[in-house]
């Protein structure tokens, strides 16, 4: 039996600055533990990026495993990869392993554009049916709306929707911080302003952004995580949404719906959304493009201080939750006089 893994080789570079930061590391224990301390080392030239552990496996299975990773790996090229910061295993009381942190969100996506047959249509698609998804919930309220549907029974309905609604923004706007290209910064940016803004913070978020050290990997996990959790969750909160609706019909006519989904679709194919350069702190980018659907407010919020921008945020979820009380008609007429069989 031979222990073996899946890993992929570092460049020199990589290998230095990992060397570098693994002298720092030892001659901090070193003075904080003393010399005596028992700590292996792994070689510098031995520092690897694990992809698989495989365990104990017989030794004549190494070449066929040889031969299945070079067919996996055969169509792919060289890439790009951020390290960020040291985290051990198990835990830091009783710690047997230090690991490195690597991303590559920016790299990774750059790839999937590149593909003309099925990443760049599949990413635009994503990006139009995410938009498409407000402007029809939008359309969609504005209707129950001036129908006067949002109050009586149907106030469930209209208070539910707009908090999955803000979830839905939530969602998307994760989703393109987790590409961290200039717009996607640019999210991140008035986000932190906002929430600086806030006496819970014992250090401003903004800091994150500065350039002084690399952006920390639980950054982009917690928005990858919501990214993920938010529809979830969204999917969940549509039986609230319909829960006191007679009748709900959650799905659009099957031809709207294949006119939709084929619009959108022809849209991603003929006319792939751009993919904005990665976003660098030390480059200030001659031209940040913007997003109308998730993007709108970032103009006006960059130009006010955070405090208004709270007031004008909450303000208006205050005002869209109070709609079913701002719209109840006065009940018209008397109540009926209830008649009573008092018997013989």
């Amino acid at each position: 039996m031979i222990r073996t893994f899946v890993a992929v080789e570092l460049d020199a570079s990589l290998r230095q600055a990992l060397a570098q930061a693994q002298a720092n590391l030892r001659s901090q224990l070193q003075r904080t533990l003393g010399p005596d301390v028992r700590i292996q080392w792994v070689k510098p030239e031995s520092v690897h990026l694990t992809l698989k552990f495989l365990g104990d496996i017989p030794e004549d299975r190494v070449p066929d495993i040889q031969a299945a990773l070079a067919r996996a790996a055969g169509g792919h090229g060289r890439f790009t990869v951020t390290v960020e910061g040291l985290g051990v295993f198990p835990d830091f009381r009783a710690p047997r392993v230090v690991w490195a942190g690597m991303t590559a969100q920016a790299d990774a996506v750059q790839r999937l554009v590149a593909d003309p047959w099925l990443g760049r249509w599949m990413r635009s698609l994503h990006r139009f049916a995410s938009a498409a998804m407000v402007l029809f919930a939008v359309i969609h309220a504005f209707r129950m709306f001036a129908q006067a549907r949002s109050w009586g029974p149907r106030a469930l309905a209209w208070v539910s929707g707009v908090g999955l609604l803000l979830l839905v923004y939530v969602s998307g706007w994760t989703g393109f911080v987790i590409v961290w290209d200039t717009f996607g910064a640019r999210l991140a940016i008035a986000g932190a302003v906002l929430f600086d803004a806030l006496p819970i913070l014992s250090e401003p978020l903004q800091r994150i952004f500065s350039g002084e050290r690399p952006i920390p990997g639980a950054f982009f996990f917690i928005n990858l995580f919501l990214h993920v959790a938010i529809p979830l969750i969204v999917a969940a909160g549509l039986w609230i949404h319909v829960s006191r609706v007679a009748r709900p019909k959650l799905l659009p006519p099957r031809v709207l719906g294949v006119v939709v989904a084929g619009g959108l679709t022809l849209l991603a194919i003929v006319l792939p959304a751009p993919l904005p350069p990665e976003a660098n702190p030390f480059e200030l980018a001659s031209h940040v493009p913007g997003d109308l659907v998730y993007g709108f407010w970032l103009p006006w919020a960059e130009r006010t201080p955070a405090w208004a921008g709270w007031t004008a945020a909450t303000g208006s979820f205050v005002v869209a939750l109070l709609i079913p009380r701002l719209m109840r008609r006065a009940r018209v007429g008397e109540w009926a006089a209830a008649a009573e069989d008092e018997g013989p």
